[in-house]
């Protein structure tokens, strides 16, 4: 029987947290060739992990430290612990693997590595070069890897096209969506039911960042209210990057009344509640690879207005109003169309979340521990 060793060392927060306790909690083990799963990472993140009778979880106090330990670790005691694990497959669920170690299977999971235009956004930051040197070591990793898992079928297209990716093998596995935030659709009224004392409610949920571009969405809503006087607010929930943050400030110039409220980072396990008082929600981002948080927003039930840059038309299909992200005209546009047209809104809600049903963690744990298993399988045939 095998055992399967979870380098998690380089997953904090976000999707990658989500995706990981979310297919170790779906899968049943007994149904593939692993005895034992050790997952390896900071304890906040183990703590975070279902235990199970086959789990065991291994930490380290330079792996609760700042990403210089991590790599440390990494370098000089990551070996020791897989031959003391007695590890037989090697699975990195955060990318870039670069160490001896064979066989293992690796993911594609950020793309603001590989996309030059929006990492150019950082140019001679230290982001910058850091996402540089990511990039080095994740086509390298993949290129070395039994198997590479994409969670899109733009990041295989964009990869294999842009770097001449060859691979020994690769699976296209989709992420899932978490059951809590099946919510009904609510009935779309007319514009007209709102006011300023009780307006439209907007959400964009998602790291302010550059390539987020919430600083144009942020003028969109300006004009929406100032211009058209229609009754509309948005509220941006997550953690900032301080740059984009000090923008969407300068934006604002201390106006009181603005529709704008920053809600700053809350909690996953609190979102539901957030996404139950939209009306309708705002995605902006430029540069995704399977974006969780708009697949959420599909199964809450909400009509989406939607950057129209890959691969978000790959999981949203006709079911949102697309616009160019970089150009606030068109944001603005879009924002006044979904506005004004309560039908399109009704069916594009009701159809979006039809098709998130399509993303099941379930599914996803079962397809990833199958490539999992096929790779194990495949190494004992070749000896």
């Amino acid at each position: 029987m095998c055992v399967l060793v979870f380098n998690a060392t380089n997953i904090r927060d976000g999707g990658g947290v989500t995706h990981l306790t979310e297919i170790l909690k779906k899968v049943s083990l007994e149904k593939y060739s692993f005895s034992k799963i050790v997952v390896v990472g900071s304890k906040q993140l183990l703590d975070l992990i279902e235990d199970r009778t086959w789990i065991e979880k291994k930490t380290h106090p330079y792996l609760n430290k700042s990403g210089f330990y991590i790599q440390i670790w990494r370098l000089f005691f990551f070996n020791k612990l897989l031959n003391d694990s007695k590890c037989d497959l090697l699975f990195d669920p955060g990318g870039g693997y670069n160490g001896k170690f064979r066989p293992f299977v690796t993911m594609c999971r950020n793309m603001l590595v590989f996309e030059k235009k929006e990492r150019a956004r950082y140019k001679y930051t230290f982001i910058y070069f850091r996402l540089i040197l990511l990039q080095f070591l994740q086509i390298k990793s993949f290129k070395q890897a039994s198997s590479v898992i994409f969670i899109s079928k733009y990041a295989d297209f964009y990869l294999r096209k842009n770097f001449n990716l060859i691979l020994q093998s690769s699976k296209i596995i989709h992420h899932g969506v978490s059951t809590s935030f099946d919510e009904l659709v609510n009935k779309q009224e007319n514009i007209s039911s709102y006011s300023f004392e009780k307006p439209f409610k907007l959400l964009y949920v998602s790291i302010i960042d550059l390539y987020k571009h919430q600083d144009l969405v942020v003028a969109a809503i300006n004009r929406l209210r100032n211009q058209d006087k229609l009754p509309v607010e948005i509220d941006l929930v997550g953690s900032a990057y301080k740059p984009a943050l000090k923008k969407l400030i300068n934006i604002l110039d201390g106006k009181q009344n603005s529709g704008i409220n920053i809600v700053g980072k809350v909690d996953y396990v609190n979102l539901k509640e957030i996404y139950s008082r939209a009306n309708a929600f705002v995605f902006a981002s430029t540069c995704e690879n399977m974006p969780n948080i708009l697949i959420e927003s599909m199964r809450s039930g909400l009509p989406i207005c939607c950057s129209k840059k890959q691969p978000m038309p790959e999981f949203l299909g006709e079911k949102a109003f697309y616009f160019d992200a970089e150009d606030a005209d068109s944001i603005y546009d879009t924002i006044k169309q979904m506005l004004l047209s309560s039908s399109l809104r009704a069916i594009y809600a009701h159809e979006s979340k039809q098709l998130s049903y399509n993303f099941d963690w379930t599914k996803c744990a079962n397809e990833t521990f199958s490539e999992l298993e096929n790779v194990y399988l495949s190494q004992i045939e070749q000896g």
